[in-house]
């Protein structure tokens, strides 16, 4: 086996040359390094973005946009109660007891945001990338507190369903105060709603028409009136 053995530098100038071969293959290793580096970056980015899209094309849109179409109803019926209990308490008119339709209740999805803020994805996407992604999910993560809010309310509200004729004032105020308070908790998931369809549209993700219909199919007794596929 030849074995060779390091070669005498005899002038400055062999000197440089050889520091320079070092240098040169430290900065090509170190770019290569950069380069692996940037491609592994580049699929983490584009795997986080398809498990984002999936979940809000898949989960948290269509459940937008079910809250988006039945909100009308929901503040209509709530109208209709608040109008028949002032009957009563204004003008001594029996009071109508109906039962209510409690609107659907949602879980809000926002585990793939998570995960690629957990796992630095986000920190390889540019300003305008984020921007797009953040909008959505912003919206995402503010509906969970509102929907557990608004089932409490509703829990109250069915105590319309058996309330008398002429219900006590107690009953009757706290019937007002819970319909004020889920009347601005509808107001509030609708604007939210409309948001998350805008900011969904930006970052690509818009559900077809027959994405909406199946949607809205899968509870066809709930707020038929308002079972129209609408285009917002």
């Amino acid at each position: 086996m030849d074995i060779h053995k390091p070669k005498p530098v005899h002038s400055v100038r062999e000197f440089l040359s050889e520091i320079a071969v070092v240098v040169c293959g430290i900065l090509i290793a170190l770019a290569l390094e950069q380069a692996v580096e940037f491609a592994r970056a580049v699929e983490r980015v584009h795997e986080g973005e398809a498990q984002m899209r999936t979940e809000l094309r898949k989960d948290d849109g269509p459940q937008f946009y079910v809250r988006l179409a039945q909100s009308p109803c929901i503040r209509g019926q709530l109208d209709e109660l608040e109008a028949d209990l002032l009957a009563e308490r204004d003008r001594g008119a029996p009071f109508r007891a109906r039962a209510l339709v409690t609107p659907t209740f949602f879980t809000w999805d926002a585990d793939a945001y998570r995960q690629s803020i957990a796992s630095s994805t986000l920190t390889h996407m540019s300003p305008t990338e984020l921007y797009n992604w953040a909008g959505p999910y912003t919206m995402v993560e503010e509906m969970n507190a509102l929907n557990l809010k608004e089932t409490g309310d509703y829990n109250e509200l069915h105590a319309a369903a058996t309330a008398p004729a002429h219900p006590s004032e107690p009953l009757r105020e706290r019937l007002l105060a819970a319909i004020d308070q889920a009347r601005g908790e509808n107001d509030l998931i609708t604007v939210l709603a409309g948001n998350f369809v805008r900011y969904a549209k930006v970052a690509g993700i818009e559900l077809t028409p027959e994405e909406k219909r199946a949607m809205l199919d899968l509870e066809p007794q709930k707020f038929p009136a308002c079972r129209a596929i609408r285009e917002s």
